[in-house]
């Protein structure tokens, strides 16, 4: 993905957000695949101004000892 590709999307993301504002009250963002939820928390810690770390877990196959 190119610079311009991940601004484009960043982009497009604020515009829908924008567009249903006011219209709903929760926005849930997904992931499929390994890798995908890095992505996803990463965009959920920025959009609402929160650390990372109130947004993840220890990931697939791990458990608090790791």
């Amino acid at each position: 993905m190119t610079y311009e590709q991940v601004i484009k999307g960043i982009s497009n993301g604020y515009d829908i957000v924008d567009e249903i504002a006011g219209v709903v009250d929760i926005i849930g963002v997904g992931e499929m695949g390994i890798g995908n939820t890095s992505i996803a928390s990463l965009l959920i810690s920025i959009i609402l101004n929160i650390p990372i770390e109130e947004v993840t877990g220890v990931g697939a196959g791990l458990n608090e000892k790791v």
